[in-house]
């Protein structure tokens, strides 16, 4: 009670109560509507994973155009969501972590030039190596060969001198 006897309400006019009613009420209507606003965003998003997960499955790379369209659609809608409903970016990317990999599938890798230089360089000493390691061994064969032909005993006696030197 008021000092001078008076009941004092919590609203001061019948507007206020009605402000307050409407206001209320709208809010708990905003929050039914962000929350299957948010299921159905949820769905949409399982959708998109799902389909991501399945082309990780078949080995498709890092960077292909399915997951960077994949990526844009899952950016749209979360961006959509964010700015209909005055929610956080950071807040949905908390609750849903695949949308982090799947930015990062959708990302093209970055090479770095000196590492091809050195992949090149590597594939080209190699390759001359085999080719020599080849050639080597090509010719103690064909000597072993002519060997035994020289001696005019026939392929049989350089075949006998490969077999023993093995």
């Amino acid at each position: 009670m008021a000092a001078d006897g008076e009941a004092r309400f919590w609203f001061g006019s019948i507007g206020d109560a009605y402000n307050w009613t409407i206001n209320r009420a709208d809010t708990e209507v905003k929050g039914v509507w962000r929350s299957w606003a948010k299921r159905r965003l949820e769905s949409e998003l399982s959708d998109i994973v799902r389909v991501a997960s399945g082309h990780k499955k078949d080995k498709v790379a890092i960077g292909d155009s399915r997951y960077q369209e994949l990526w844009r659609i899952a950016d749209e809608k979360v961006t959509t969501f964010c700015n209909q409903h005055n929610v956080p970016r950071s807040s949905i990317e908390a609750q849903v972590p695949a949308l982090t990999e799947l930015k990062a599938l959708a990302q093209v890798p970055v090479v770095v030039p000196h590492q091809t230089a050195k992949r090149i360089g590597a594939g080209a000493v190699g390759g001359s190596m085999l080719i020599i390691v080849l050639g080597i061994m090509c010719g103690f064969v064909h000597s072993l060969f002519l060997f035994g032909m020289s001696v005019s005993e026939g392929i049989g006696h350089g075949l006998h001198w490969l077999i023993h030197l093995l």
